[in-house]
């Protein structure tokens, strides 16, 4: 690897995943998967976001920006969608009001047999599954940089203005993962396939060794109390509009629901930060999509190449990194941002 490499460490949102990834819904493990072979005909639609300069400088970051322009390009490109029909949405734009609000347009506009993609780099973080309205979670995890006991948690999403309260919510403006299963069955409700690329990274287990003397690192880990400006987990004040109601029920999902991440749950998403600074998965993502053949991939034989090469490159910046694919909900065998 070049020598002059630098690298942070994103940590970020997933469903029991760290990823960067992308998500495609479905009903039930016993889906029925569509004949791939038959030509769809539907339109493509895409929100890109990316967030490089958060308030606070030391949590900013170099590459989410161009991680979330170089995926427009390459769909647009690449993969037939119209440009008008996508929205990039950078830095100060990227609010939680302002990415919640773009997925209500773009449902409204999308119809069944459509497709709805959205990628998103940035920070992201673990909140307390017990003072979320969907206490859903299972695994109880030990994040000692989080908070002392081990607990369940949610993971999120931090758009630019995560410390502010404006939502009502005691999650403040993250963006819970709860949140993004509600609001894409709401579009599969309708037929709309939805496809979710997220380069960031929830981290289980923080600690690492020193990094290499020549490929230097930096962990960006971006815990609950740094965000809401307290001095540590216990010190936050959790404050709620209203009484949330709880529920164990998840919406169900009538698409398809595949989820490829950059990261297992306990590992970091790394972002090289040198030459052109971008997320090391999407850049690998990006190089394997501009390939000649890349249209014909399934979302299976993209995973299978981009997995090793991140694996072995997250070595040099003393990090390991295993990209993930969770086939559980959807048909891993279907062709890359296809319609079918």
């Amino acid at each position: 690897m070049n020598a002059t490499y630098k690298i942070k460490i994103r940590n970020a949102f997933a469903r029991g995943l760290c990823f960067s990834i992308i998500l495609i819904s479905s009903a039930s493990a016993l889906f029925a998967y569509p004949n791939t072979s038959r030509k769809a005909e539907g339109t493509k639609y895409g929100l890109f976001v990316g967030i490089n300069d958060y308030p606070n400088e030391k949590d900013k970051l170099k590459g989410a920006v161009n991680d979330a322009i170089r995926m427009q390009d390459v769909l647009v490109s690449k993969f037939g969608f119209a440009k008008e029909n996508t929205t990039l949405m950078i830095d100060r734009d990227a609010t939680r009001a302002n990415i919640l609000q773009a997925f209500e347009d773009y449902k409204a506009k999308a119809s069944a047999g459509d497709l709805f993609v959205f990628h998103n780099s940035s920070h992201g973080t673990l909140f307390p599954d017990v003072l979320s309205e969907i206490q859903d979670e299972t695994e109880v995890l030990y994040v000692p940089e989080y908070y002392e006991r081990p607990i369940r948690w949610d993971n999120a999403l931090v758009p630019v203005d995560a410390g502010e309260s404006t939502s009502g919510k005691p999650w403040r403006n993250l963006i819970l993962d709860d949140e993004l299963f509600e609001i894409f069955a709401s579009f599969t409700e309708k037929g709309i396939k939805v496809v979710v690329v997220v380069d960031a990274c929830n981290s289980g287990s923080l600690a690492r060794g020193a990094a290499k003397p020549k490929a230097p690192a930096v962990s960006r880990n971006l815990s609950l109390h740094r965000i809401f400006k307290a001095n540590k987990f216990e010190d936050i004040k959790f404050s709620f509009a209203s009484p949330p109601e709880v529920t164990k029920k998840k919406p169900s999902m009538n698409g398809l629901y595949l989820v490829l991440a950059a990261a297992k749950d306990n590992e970091f998403a790394a972002e090289i930060q040198s030459g052109e600074p971008m997320g090391l998965f999407t850049k690998n993502l990006i190089d394997l999509l501009n390939r000649s053949n890349a249209t014909e991939l399934s979302y299976r034989q993209l995973m299978d190449a981009i997995g090793p090469r991140v694996s072995e490159e997250s070595l040099d910046y003393e990090n390991d990194q295993t990209p993930q694919l969770d086939s559980r909900f959807g048909n891993p065998f279907g062709a890359v941002f296809g319609l079918n």
